[in-house]
């Protein structure tokens, strides 16, 4: 079975802006997707096809990730997976709101798609919005302080965002934080079902 142009469009723009740019960056390039490490986080550049496209045409998007081994288990109870770029936790951030008009976009490809000019156009909204926005996490320590001015972490609920902020600090060192943290979660999901995954997390990193 032949692939579709989408998926064929994707592995094209990915090999190019891994060649171009991203593997001197230190990325990696796993399937289609990118990660690299930054300190104790892992930058992840994430390529996801639209599920309503057909074998002549469709959609792709690009998502931003970063992530952790330590964060990652400590929500899954799973390790991170081997290709961190497709964990899209805790912090995933569609490119186009990074873009002008900050809404969601989508490269449309078909048969007649000029493959070498979206390449290029692909590595241009690489270099200029994805790599600044992975320039504001370049380790836990940033997320945390982020966490503290209640600024909020792209991809993330109000209600995940504490249980994220006791995560860091009991790694980072900061334990009272941390069961802090927690107790606000607890109080916050008030008899919800979420109150279980709070007490689950607050186990998991040993502050309950």
């Amino acid at each position: 079975m032949s692939q579709s142009v989408t998926t064929l469009a994707i592995a094209a723009t990915s090999k190019f802006a891994y060649s171009q740019a991203m593997k001197s960056l230190g990325f990696k390039r796993s399937g289609n997707h990118m990660h690299r490490l930054s300190e104790d986080l892992f930058h992840g550049i994430h390529f996801q096809a639209s599920q309503w496209g057909s074998s002549v045409e469709g959609k792709f998007t690009i998502n931003l990730v970063v992530t952790s081994s330590m964060v990652y288990e400590a929500w899954t109870g799973k390790p991170l997976p081997r290709n961190p770029a497709s964990a899209l936790f805790p912090i995933q951030q569609r490119i186009g709101s990074l873009m002008p008009g900050h809404q969601d976009y989508w490269w449309s490809v078909s048969r007649t798609t000029d493959i070498a000019a979206l390449e290029r156009e692909v590595l241009h909204t690489l270099t200029t919005y994805a790599l600044p926005f992975f320039t504001e996490y370049p380790d836990s320590k940033a997320l945390l302080d982020r966490l503290r001015q209640n600024k909020g972490l792209p991809g993330l609920t109000n209600a995940q965002c504490p249980l994220i902020h006791a995560m860091l600090a009991k790694d980072l060192g900061y334990p009272d934080e941390a069961s802090a943290q927690i107790q606000k979660a607890l109080t916050d999901a008030g008899v919800s079902p979420f109150k279980a995954t709070v007490a689950r997390v607050g186990h998991q990193i040993g502050v309950l």
